[in-house]
Parts: C-alpha cells; structure tokens; sequence
C-alpha cells in the first residue's frame, strides 16, 4: 500500500524523514534520485526498502505513468516483500540492489521488454537476499 507522505515531515530534512519512514513496514516510493546516495548514514540495516521512480522530467503525472508501466509488467508489485531491497524504476528498465548499508553500487539492470521481465525481476530480487554482505576488512 502506497501512502502519501504525512504532513508531519513535509519540508523536513531526509535524514529525518528516513529515520521515521525507514522505521515503518512499508517501504519508501520516491522520486528523489540521490536519496541513497546522499543519506547513507540514515539507512537502517533492517528497513522496508526504498523505490526510487525516476521520472523525467520530475512530474507526479510521469511518475504516476511510470509506477503504472512497472505494475502492469510486474503484477506482483503490493505482494512482494521489498525490505533491505532498492529499486529504480525508469522509463524502460529497473535497477535491483541490495539496501544494507546506503551502498547501491552492486546491483543489476533489469530491462521492461524481452520474456517475463516478472520472473528476471523476482529472480534477482531473490538473489539479492541471499547475497551476505562482506565484513569489513574482508577480502
């Protein structure tokens, strides 16, 4: 279930908004690209997931036309469990990360045409949670 976010942390700071949200069992949908990037310290190891729609140009109309795109080649969007999982959702493709540590650098590109993007997506979905991630120091 998609929900608006509460007037209590309009015009606040993201690392505010993170730490309230990211606390929740739902996870984020946002049109703000550099969310992650820009905030690592504020995502919580154990965090509903954050999807990112990347409309261009950064209208809620492109967004919602995007988010209706992704749902209508992904059926399975509302019943799939999104935690430690970080999305973008562009035009013609998403990308697929893990969301541990603010670090989304080692994900995959799943492109909307070819067979069964459902499946590829939900295929990566699974092996990004059974990837462990490395300790420090590890090699």
């Amino acid at each position: 279930m998609i929900k608006r976010l509460p007037d209590r942390l309009k015009d606040r700071d993201d690392d505010i908004v993170l730490t309230d949200l990211l606390s929740k069992d739902a996870p984020i949908v946002t049109m703000d690209f550099t969310i992650v990037y820009d905030n690592p310290a504020y995502i919580s190891p154990d965090n509903p997931g954050i999807i990112v729609v990347k409309a261009r140009p950064n209208s809620a109309k492109k967004m919602q036309a995007i988010i209706a795109k992704f749902k209508s080649k992904f059926p399975d969007w509302n019943s799939t469990d999104w935690s430690k999982i970080y999305i973008e959702i562009e035009e013609t493709e998403v990308y697929v990360s893990r969301l541990i540590d603010g670090n989304i650098d080692s994900g995959k590109p799943i492109a909307f045409d070819g067979d069964d993007f459902s499946g590829r997506l939900r295929l990566v979905i699974a092996e990004m949670r059974r990837e462990r991630p490395m300790l420090s120091g590890s090699c």
